[in-house]
Formats: structure tokens, sequence, C-alpha cells
């Protein structure tokens, strides 16, 4: 489906509609900004590479993006330096540690998973 049509719009607003109701899962508590949400905010945003947006609910609802923020920075990093290069420095394998700690390869000396929460720090050091 072509993202700059009006039927990408209608398509967004259907899943918008379909998924607004759903109260499975909880608020996560044990970082109290995330105890901060409200179960009833679903807002749906896509912004095209050419810059058109499309928003439905509440996605202009501010909140704390915690761990996805490791993705964002992952791919600044790729595109500033190159995957060679990033993978170079970090790896994709977990440590199994907490989201905190900073576990070094002992053979590459590099930081290990970047997208895992136990590694959530690893791209940001």
């Amino acid at each position: 489906m072509d993202s700059d049509s009006p039927a990408f719009y209608t398509y967004l607003r259907d899943v918008h509609q379909r998924y607004a109701t759903s109260d499975d899962g909880k608020v996560a508590d044990y970082i109290p900004e995330l105890a901060l949400a409200k179960p009833e905010w679903f807002g749906l945003c896509v912004i095209t590479k050419g810059g058109q947006c499309f928003e439905v609910g509440d996605s202009r609802q501010l909140f704390s993006i915690q761990s996805i923020a490791k993705a964002f920075v992952y791919g600044l990093a790729l595109e500033d330096c190159g995957r060679e290069y990033v993978n170079s420095h970090v790896s994709v394998e977990p440590t199994g540690e907490a989201f905190n700690a900073i576990i070094l390869d002992e053979v590459t000396n590099r930081p290990y998973n970047h997208y895992r929460c136990y590694d959530a720090l690893s791209p940001n050091a």
C-alpha cells in the first residue's frame, strides 16, 4: 500500500480503532517515569521518507521512550559510522546480566548486544 495515499491513512485509522480498546497487559511501574503512563493512551504516527505525516489517536502524547531509544541510537551510529565500524565495537550477543551492567566481550573487548535490555547502555557509553 502506498503510504502517500488516502488509503494509507484509512488503514492506519482502522488499525487504531481495532486496537484502541485493548486492555491487555499493564503499565510498567518498576521505573517511576514509566508508572506515569496512562493505559488508555494509544496513538500511531507514520512519517514517510518524503516527510508526509499520518497520525491517529494520542500520537502527540509525550511519554518516556526508555530502552526503545537504543534502536534510534544504533541507527544513527550505523548512518554516521557504517555497519562494519559499529559492529566492531558493539556485539549482538546478550550477556544475561542486569540491564545497566556494562559487560565487555573478553576476546574483542567490546560491549555485548545493544538491543537487549541487559546491555541498554552499551551503544551510548
